[in-house]
């Protein structure tokens, strides 16, 4: 017999060749699904990179080596045009296509690996543009030569026309800069000189390096901060200094100066003009003095002088003028005294701030030789003989010469500081006085309705005793009349106690006192009519002793209030309250878990009768935040409504003596 074969290896075979077919199948799927994917990134990334390139106006193209064939690519990274060389040619000037050629050659012969060409060309509207191409091998073949050669062809026609138009500009600006007749300089964004014109080393007789060579800042030549300066947004007046070392006299100098500022107003630095005023100085000097010499020749002009000399000096009053032709106010004590001469830069920096603006306008208005008179009155940062803030008042007149043009202006100076102090005392007092009319007339209303509520309830229950009632309702009568009457009596001396405050008659007489000692009776003194079970009563003392010099009496006033305001408005929870003594303060906390007050009231919660509650006068806050002012303190709350409140009371002291309990 045949013994029977065994087709077990050939299904098993069969089964594991089916895997691996299986296998290869789901590998081959997953890689081509792979490389899709990649593809399609790799397409997103070409896209951007072609709107890139689009975005800056650059265009690609390639350069087949073997076909000889020019391709041009769209912003899509699609074929949009190809040329032959010949065609190619049309495009470009002869010369301009000769260089692209020999370096497609050089970089074709392996002589060098990337090339560049200026190429000007036209395009589809034969408008004639400047373009810069650069190229390099993007291929080889098996020997090494290059098969596809990629150009970026980079329009450079608005940036050359920039270049030309700014290059125009310079040397427009240089002529202009270097044979101007007025001084001209440029300063860096800090302020530092770094350019000027051949006028300003005739101005100040030196050269451009001697000049630069002084590091020249305008913080130091304006006499301004360098936040003063970058604020500046415009800067005119005549300035004394010693510019350069190698002058002997000082220089009287215009300038005028403005900021610069790029696109984005960042500032870039500053430009400046000046001109030389030093000889108009001079002769206005010279004249000065001549008028002195003639004075004193002649002996009844020099007693008249003398008697005016009194007279000003009697009232106070200073004779001032201004010289528009070198910019400079000048303050005689007499008449021939000259006290101050001040230039615009110098009046500026005397001025308070409210006075500067005022007083640039007077100064423009002058310095355009106006005719007509001129009243300023101005606020100065100096001080009086009286320590008072110095106000001037100023009156001007024009001085004209034999053909109408104003040559100066003539005036007097006058101190006006008291005045304006007893304008100023006589201001506030009218609006305090207002202000405690206004107070005492809301006050009186309030307290007259306060005090007719529970008075009334008295008279009223008092009358039902006289008409027809029940045996069992006088008990009820009698509760009714001793708690408004209870009520009405603490109202009374609250307000008592607070006209005192407001008439400031409360008398304080600190003495030592054991704050260790005395506060828990405060504070359980003032909860003990309000106490409720679900609520705990905590005093922190953390002091075996603490000896301070203080007014016990008011400091228990305001203790009680506090405390007693707790315990009305905490149903449960805790009341908890702590003293600390902390850099010559005695400070005390009390802080609760009731109700809290509403947000919108916290700003109103220290008005009188605004805190009024059921068992309360609404005056105990107001009280207690007086009370603690007056002894020189402070009392802040802070409170949100269903969370609960704490007051914070800060009073200074003297202490004697602080020992701590010890911690375990």
């Amino acid at each position: 017999m045949v013994p029977e074969q065994s087709y077990w290896p050939i299904y098993i075979g069969l089964g594991v060749l089916v895997s691996v077919i299986v296998i290869l199948g789901l590998f081959f799927v997953f890689v081509w699904l792979k490389e899709k994917e990649n593809n399609r990134k790799n397409n997103i990334r070409y896209q951007r990179f072609m709107a890139l390139l689009h975005s800056v106006h650059v265009h690609l193209w390639t350069y087949d080596v073997k076909n000889r064939l020019f391709v041009w690519q769209n912003y899509n990274g699609n074929t949009a045009r190809t040329y032959s060389p010949m065609a190619l040619s049309k495009r470009y000037p002869i010369k301009d296509f000769e260089h692209l050629r020999d370096e497609l050659e050089s970089i074709i012969k392996g002589e060098a690996t990337t090339g560049s060409v200026l190429l000007r060309a036209k395009d589809e509207e034969t408008e004639e543009r400047d373009y810069v191409v650069n190229m390099m091998p993007a291929t080889h073949g098996s020997d090494r030569t290059p098969n596809i050669i990629v150009g970026a062809e980079i329009d450079i026609t608005e940036s050359k026309s920039r270049q030309k138009a700014a290059s125009d500009m310079m040397l427009r600006y240089q002529s202009v800069f270097n044979i101007a007749m007025t001084d001209m300089a440029l300063y860096d964004a800090d302020g530092y000189l770094v350019d000027f014109n051949q006028k300003v080393c005739e101005t100040f007789n030196g050269t451009f390096e001697s000049i630069k060579a002084q590091h020249l800042n305008l913080s130091s030549l304006l006499q301004m901060t360098p936040e003063e300066v970058r604020n500046m947004e415009h800067f005119h007046a005549t300035l004394i200094d010693r510019y350069v070392k190698e002058l002997d006299d000082f220089v009287f100098y215009e300038m005028q100066v403005i900021p610069i500022y790029d696109e984005q107003h960042q500032l870039t630095g500053y430009f400046g003009t000046g001109i030389s005023r030093t000889e108009h100085v001079k002769s206005y000097k010279k004249l000065m003095n001549d008028v002195k010499t003639l004075a004193k020749t002649n002996k009844e002009v020099t007693d008249y002088i003398n008697n005016i000399n009194y007279l000003l000096q009697v009232g106070g009053v200073r004779i001032a003028e201004y010289a528009p032709d070198i910019h400079m106010l000048t303050i005689f004590k007499g008449i021939n005294e000259v006290q101050l001469s001040l230039t615009q830069a110098r009046c500026m920096t005397l001025l308070d701030n409210s006075a500067k603006n005022r007083t640039m306008r007077l100064l423009n208005s002058m310095d355009s030789r106006t005719t007509k008179p001129i009243s300023v009155e101005l606020k100065t940062t100096l001080r009086s003989k009286n320590r008072l803030p110095l106000f001037l008042q100023m009156h001007f007149i024009p001085v004209l010469d034999a053909s109408g043009q104003v040559t100066k202006y003539f005036g007097l100076c006058r101190d006006v500081s008291e005045v304006k102090e007893t304008e100023r005392q006589l201001e506030i007092e009218s609006i305090n006085a207002q202000d405690e009319e206004n107070i005492k007339n809301v006050f009186l209303r309030n307290m007259s309705y306060e005090i007719r509520t529970p008075l009334a309830s008295v008279v009223g229950f008092a009358e039902l005793f006289d008409m027809p009632h029940d045996a069992e309702e006088e008990p009820m009568f009698i509760e009714q009349i001793k708690s408004n009457s209870s009520y009405l009596l603490t109202l009374i001396n609250e307000i008592l106690f607070l006209s005192r405050l407001d008439a400031k008659m409360i008398e304080f007489k600190p003495q030592p006192t054991d704050i260790a000692a005395v506060f828990d009776a405060h504070c359980q003194n003032a909860w003990n009519n309000f106490k409720k079970p679900n609520v705990e009563y905590v005093v922190e003392n953390h002091y075996k002793k603490m000896e301070v010099v203080i007014d016990d009496g008011h400091l228990s006033t305001i203790i009680g209030h506090i405390a007693s305001n707790a315990a009305q408005h905490t149903n449960e929870g805790r009341v908890c309250a702590r003293y600390d003594y902390i850099h010559g303060h005695l400070i005390v906390t009390i802080e609760d878990t009731g109700n809290g007050i509403e947000s919108s009231s916290l700003p109103h919660i220290f008005e009188r009768f605004a805190s009024k509650t059921k068992n309360g006068t609404g005056l105990g806050l107001p009280i207690c935040k007086e009370l603690t002012e007056q002894m020189g303190g402070s009392f802040e709350i802070n409170s949100e409504l269903g969370r609960g409140t704490t007051v914070w009371i800060s009073i200074p002291c003297q202490v004697l003596n602080i020992e701590r309990k010890d911690r375990l």
